[in-house]
């Protein structure tokens, strides 16, 4: 009797331990499914909330922003800026000289500061303005486009005063293109000083483009030159500032080049060598006799 008793006992606790056991099971699943269902609506709150966001903090585009997409979509600063590869790129200059800085007879060279001024059409920078706002100029900084080849063929040293990132370039509607690059240049110079100190001296200023030839790339000047911020010389009386072109063929290339030379025709001013050197020569002359 005893032993049936204890096999209920044990029995009903077994039963008692499943269904306890059950029941938590059951609690802990409904727990889990309520939890994965707050994190799943959270993650839809914030989603939404992303959405929201980005909605309120799109701004359109300006009308200079649009523009500038829209040309660098296909510009390729690397190609000559023509429809046709026959074309001709013609290039302006016009620079404007500053000052001469220096002066080297043992060196042969000649140190001036000028603004180096560059004009050119680029046909792929060119805009409508009626389709973005009435806008007819744009600024670029000149590393973005196609920028010409023209160098200094007698130069010596070039020192940019303006880093080249914050050199721009103006661009008109028509895809006319104005650069202005502020610059110490050294040029060889030779010098004639058989009439020292009266001599005059030409220091010219040759200029070309390295690899296009005038079949490619035409260069003019601008008449007169711009002297128009000159600051003079103690040492140097200015005599003029004058620009002539020439071209040139070469057998090598079988190509006509383009040159550009601007004179710097300069003359001594001869009073401070005279009460210097001359002057005191004469004196110590005289009084020896």
């Amino acid at each position: 009797m005893s032993y049936a008793s204890d096999r209920r006992k044990l029995s009903k606790s077994c039963c008692d331990l499943a269904a306890e056991s059950f029941q938590r099971y059951e609690l802990a699943r409904v727990d889990s499914l309520f939890s994965d269902m707050r994190f799943r609506t959270t993650d839809a709150i914030f989603f939404l909330m992303l959405l929201h966001v980005g909605e309120v903090s799109r701004v359109p585009l300006t009308h200079q922003q649009r523009l500038v997409n829209t040309i660098f979509e296909t510009y390729d600063k690397t190609l000559r800026p023509i429809e046709d590869t026959d074309s001709v790129t013609n290039v302006t200059l016009n620079p404007a000289l500053y000052s001469i800085l220096k002066t080297d007879e043992a060196a042969e060279c000649i140190v001036i500061v000028q603004s180096f001024r560059m004009i050119w059409k680029d046909i792929f920078l060119s805009w409508d303005p009626n389709e973005y706002g009435g806008m007819k100029q744009l600024m670029l900084p000149i590393s973005r486009i196609w920028y010409p080849d023209i160098t200094f063929l007698n130069l010596i040293e070039v020192v940019i005063i303006v880093p080249e990132d914050n050199n721009f370039a103006s661009i008109s509607y028509d895809g006319t293109v104005v650069t202005n690059i502020d610059e110490v240049v050294t040029l060889h110079c030779k010098y004639h000083i058989n009439m020292y100190p009266f001599d005059v001296q030409n220091c010219t200023m040759h200029i070309g483009s390295w690899m296009h030839a005038g079949e490619q790339m035409d260069i003019f000047y601008s008449s007169p030159t711009d002297l128009d911020q000159y600051n003079n010389n103690t040492e140097w009386e200015f005599i003029s500032f004058t620009a002539r072109k020439e071209k040139a063929y070469y057998v090598t290339t079988e190509s006509t080049w383009v040159d550009i030379y601007y004179d710097i025709v300069i003359q001594r001013k001869p009073t401070y060598y005279l009460l210097t050197f001359v002057l005191p020569c004469i004196i110590i002359t005289s009084i020896s006799i």
